[in-house]
Formats: structure tokens, C-alpha cells, sequence
């Protein structure tokens, strides 16, 4: 497979930043860039990611959407469980991923996911943008989040880590299988699946369990009061 790996010590957005690389690929080629430091990262829906200099892993992938037969709410649901395949290998510890594409150490964040289809010249192509929380040891206004040497003790360097999870990537995400078997595979180890948990809709709180990501993006929950209901992105919060 056809890959390369470049590295800038600051950019505003590697998934922006790939972009002018990606004019230039050849077919089948799968290209990655990692920064040290990115002022303007961007996360789901618009918002932002801010992370310390030299501290933590800013990655983003660019692959040609030819090479992937599924939707893209397929390739993500592939593309997350890749990520916390890799995570788990890496850590020996249990990774979930919180749905959409949020991966969990013992109920912290660290890491997250960005996927992006974009018309590059003539070509379509998947921009994969990743975030993984390295060696950040301070989250005292962000809660929720922890990295990988806070949950695990972890010490590897954020440029040995884009290496090693950039081969990973590009040697799998190629090979998406079929649909029922992604899904299957995520829901596996979707985060807090089966178990009581407390959900926000709109500004009403419920208990209720989940039940299952489908194929169309949508995350089906059992809820106390309303019964069994689906959710896109944004129109359900999981409090954990």
C-alpha cells in the first residue's frame, strides 16, 4: 500500500492542512499529517478542540472514497472500532467507544474522532481527523476527559504514537467489511450499552438503556417514560 506520513510542528487544522497534500495523491495512495501543535483543531459538529503544545496526537488520514464501499455512517462506525482496537492492543486495557465516535479508559475521554468527505479538484476523498489525549495530565476544566497516561500510566510519545496508529490505519481502513459486521463489531463495545444511565434531551433528564447504534447513524435508547426511542447526534447526551 502506498503511504505517507508528514509532520508539521504547528498548523491552525491538520484535517485543513491535508487537504493541499491531498491535490497531489496519487490513486490509491493513503496520506497522513500530525502536528505538534494546531490552534484551530475542530471536533464534531463544529466545535472546537484545544490541546497543549507537543502533548498530545493531532492526526488526520486522507484516503481516495473509492477504496471504501460502505456509507460514510458505516466507515466511521469502522474507523472507530479500528481506533479502539488499536487503543486496547496498545494499553491492555478495556476501550469503549461512546457513541458517535468518543473512545473511553475507565469512563474518561481520550480520544476522539472527526470524519469529513470533501471534493479535493475532481476526486472525493474521507479525511479522517483524530485526537487522542497522550501525555495530558491536567483536565481541571474538562471533566469528562483523561489520557492515555492518566488512565493508563502510559508514557509514549505523541510523534511514536502518530507513527505507529498512522500504519495501523492505513493498513485496515481499506478493508471495511460489510455492513451488519461493522455494526456488530461496534456495538460490541459501545460504551455503557445494556446499562442504566442518564440521559439529557433537550432540558429534561431521564434515565433510560441503550440498546444499539444502527446502520443509518442513529442510537436507539429504552427510556423510563417515553419507551424505546432513536437519536441523531446533538438530540440526545449521555451524562456519565
Amino acid at each position: 500500500m502506498n503511504r505517507q506520513l508528514y509532520y508539521f510542528s504547528q498548523c491552525a487544522s491538520t484535517n485543513d492542512s491535508i487537504e493541499d497534500f491531498a491535490q497531489s495523491m496519487s490513486p490509491g495512495q493513503i496520506i497522513g499529517l500530525h502536528a505538534g501543535y494546531q490552534s484551530g483543531g475542530r471536533g464534531q459538529y463544529g466545535c472546537q478542540w484545544v490541546t497543549p503544545p507537543n502533548t498530545n496526537l493531532t492526526l488526520s488520514i486522507a484516503l481516495p472514497a473509492v477504496m471504501i464501499q460502505q456509507s460514510t455512517t458505516i466507515f466511521n462506525y469502522y474507523t472507530a472500532s479500528l481506533i479502539r482496537e488499536f487503543l486496547a492492543n496498545l494499553t491492555k486495557k478495556e476501550v469503549s467507544i461512546k457513541w458517535p465516535n468518543d473512545l473511553i479508559i475507565q469512563h474518561k475521554k481520550v480520544a476522539g474522532l472527526l470524519l469529513e468527505s470533501k471534493k479535493i479538484k475532481t476526486n472525493l476523498y474521507y479525511i479522517i481527523g483524530l485526537g487522542i489525549n497522550v501525555l495530558q495530565q491536567n483536565f481541571e476544566h474538562l471533566p469528562k476527559g483523561g489520557s492515555l497516561l492518566t488512565q493508563t500510566g502510559i508514557t509514549i510519545g505523541p510523534k511514536v504514537l502518530a507513527e505507529e496508529i498512522f500504519e495501523f490505519l492505513a493498513d485496515r481502513l481499506p478493508q471495511c467489511p460489510a455492513a451488519w459486521d461493522v455494526c456488530e463489531e461496534y456495538n460490541r463495545h459501545l460504551y455503557l450499552r445494556d446499562k442504566v444511565a442518564c440521559f439529557e434531551i433537550g432540558e429534561e433528564r431521564q434515565n433510560g438503556i441503550i440498546q444499539e447504534a444502527d446502520a443509518e447513524g442513529f442510537l436507539w435508547v429504552q427510556l423510563e417514560r417515553d419507551g424505546l426511542r432513536k437519536f441523531y447526534h446533538k438530540e440526545i447526551a449521555l451524562l456519565y
